[in-house]
Parts: structure tokens; sequence; C-alpha cells
């Protein structure tokens, strides 16, 4: 595009208006044809200056004279039918400068607000999306932490039915089988800690939980200043009735014994089977010496009972002997040691008896006399 200003516009407008009806152009004869001869007068003036020989030109005038103002003008060259092949059809178009700016600028703030209303939902949009996912996901978080400390399940969406949805019931599956894993590793805890500790053919504590127990019941009386007893039980004539009528029967009256036992002392109390036929008892708190004895003559005529065993009565009577703390030691060891003595005294008077170790000052006694004889 060339710009032309001053007298030398003027001078080739007026040549221009002067030959309004022909003009050349790249060496060929054009028909004008115009709506403002100004603008057409003006394209055949200034249309041999251009480059171009065919196409539109665009023509910014700048002159600042009363006769011509700013403006912009287009034009097209246009063949139409009917016409001789040299002939063309030439359009313009021009508008104010000042028209044309303003109606720019007008289009400029309106595409800005589009723009800026467009961003503006699309932010919009992505915080609602983003709250829409990051909500579910929060609480799916927060259901597995709070099940990583507390094992129990927490609130999952799992109402929704997309993949949010899916991942919630795939986290709550998991979680119901990590609690049944759980569950049965409990249990199989329990059960290995019964078998540590009890008997498995009575369920009777075994040796191991009664010493523990002694070992606390001593402890507390020694704190308190309080009593214990110990009962020694070995089943009589158990040892013919296992090898004549078996295992199976001598398992039968075990489990009667210990049973029987079981219901005679208070839930403070521990009845527990040492091995083979010997049971033992932990009487704790055992201060009133009269229900002590009470409690020896039940359990001797659990002894004396008859275990039916397919049809067949077992008579497995028992000899008892019984120690006490403090009066008749003060040491686990020796506690245990004093009512087995007594309990074999029992044998050696006849069985099924019941016998009370003498108090550790009596049998102190009676080892001097000894000695000085």
């Amino acid at each position: 595009m060339d710009r032309y200003e001053g007298k030398n516009i003027g001078h080739r407008f007026m040549q221009a208006m002067s030959a309004l009806h022909y003009a050349e152009w790249g060496g060929f004869t054009y028909r004008v044809l115009y709506g403002a001869a100004g603008l057409a007068a003006a394209w055949c003036a200034l249309a041999p200056m251009t480059a171009a020989a065919q196409g539109e030109l665009v023509l910014y005038c700048s002159v600042q004279e009363e006769w011509c103002r700013p403006m912009v003008a287009a034009f097209v060259r246009q063949p139409l039918p009917g016409l001789h092949s040299e002939d063309e059809f030439i359009l313009g178009l021009a508008q104010p400068l000042a028209a044309v700016l303003a109606d720019s600028a007008h289009l400029g703030r309106v595409n800005l607000r589009i723009v800026l209303a467009f961003s503006a939902l699309a932010v919009l949009i992505a915080v609602v999306l983003a709250r829409a996912l990051s909500r579910p996901l929060e609480q799916i978080v927060e259901a597995i932490r709070h099940f990583g400390q507390s094992k129990a399940v927490g609130r999952l969406p799992l109402e929704r039915r997309d993949e949010i949805g899916v991942l919630a019931h795939s986290i709550d599956e998991m979680q119901h089988q990590i609690l049944g894993q759980f569950a049965n590793l409990a249990h199989k805890q329990e059960e290995l800690d019964r078998l540590a500790s009890h008997d498995t053919l009575t369920g009777l504590p075994n040796r191991r939980l009664f010493f523990d127990r002694l070992h606390q019941a001593l402890a507390r009386a020694k704190r308190n200043q309080t009593h214990l007893a110990l009962l020694y039980i070995d089943l009589d004539n158990f040892k013919d009735i296992n090898d004549t009528l078996g295992h199976a029967a001598g398992d039968a009256v075990l489990c009667a014994v210990g049973q029987r036992l079981s219901q005679l002392v208070r839930e403070a109390d521990t009845v527990a089977r040492l091995g083979g036929d010997e049971f033992i008892v932990l009487l704790d708190g055992a201060e009133d010496m009269r229900a002590t004895e009470l409690v020896l003559q039940r359990v001797r005529e659990a002894l004396s009972r008859p275990v039916l065993y397919q049809r067949t009565e077992l008579q497995c009577d028992g000899s008892v002997g019984m120690s006490r703390y403090p009066d008749d030691a003060t040491e686990v060891g020796d506690l245990i040691a004093a009512a087995d003595q007594a309990m074999y005294e029992a044998k050696a008077a006849g069985r099924q008896r019941i016998r009370i170790a003498p108090p550790a000052s009596a049998s102190a006694s009676v080892d001097d006399a000894g000695a000085a004889s």
C-alpha cells in the first residue's frame, strides 16, 4: 500500500475526474462504474502506482484539507457475465477512518468481555468439578486413615455410580476382608494362648499358668497379709482303670474329676492339672480355717463319687494333701512341697484320705529333736 499526501494527491484526483469513463491499469482498459465519483476517480488515478495488477486495493488518505478527510477505501475487480473479456466491473467502498477505528475498538471491547466471561465460567466450572471430585476422594482418604488407626470401617461414598463409587466399593470390601483376617488371627492367637496355658484334655489351667497365678497370689498375700491354701490331689486306682479299660476310660475319669473340682471352688480360686492323675487347687484368701476344711470335705466327697463310662461305674477316689501360707511355708516351692508331702502321707495312711501339712515351726522342732538324738 502506498501513501500519497498533499498536492500530489489533489493533482492526480483532478486527472482522474477528467477521465471517469475509461482508465488504464496494467496495460488494460477498464470501464468504471461507481456510486461515488471521487472514490472511483481516485482508484483510477492511483491504480498505475500500485504494484499489483489485479485483486484488491486499499487506499488510505490522510490529507487534512477541508475537501478531503481521513477515509478507508476498498476496491475489488469483479468480471460480469455478458461483458467482453477485456471489460471489468470495479466495486468500491469507503468509510471514514474514525468510524472504522470506533467499530474496531467496540469489537475489541466486545471480544474482551466475551473472553473474560468465558474465562470466569471456565474457572467456576473447574472449581465446581474440583470440589465434586475432591470431596469424595477426601472422604475415602479419611476413611482409610481412620481404619488404619482404629481398625473400624469409616463412611465411604458407596452411593456413587462412577469410578469413585467403584473405588469406594473396592476399599470397603478390602476393609471387611482385612477385619475378617484380623478376627481369624485373633481367634487363632486365643487358641494358641489357651493351648500354651491350659490342659488340652480337661481344659483346666496347666502347670505353667498355675505357677504364674500362684506367684501372683503369694505376692498379693504377702502385701495384704492374707492367707493361702494349696490342695494337692492324686487319684487312687487310676492306673488300674487305664490298664484294664484303656486310655479312653482314663481320659473320661480325668475330665469328670476336673469338672467336679471346678464346680466346688470360687471364681477367684484356681483348679489346675499338673500332669498324669495329679490335680492342684489354689484357695485364695483362706483366712477362715473352718471354711477351708469344708472345702476339703467337699473335695473328698466329689472324688468318692463313681464316674459313669459306657454304662459302667468307674470308682476312682483320691488322696489329698494341704499346705497353708504363711503357716506351713512362705515361698512357692516350699508351699507346693509341703502339700505334696502331705498327699504322700495320706496315701501311706491307706489312700482316700486327707492330710494337712504340719506348721513350719513344728517341723523345725521335730527336725531339731531328731538331730539332737
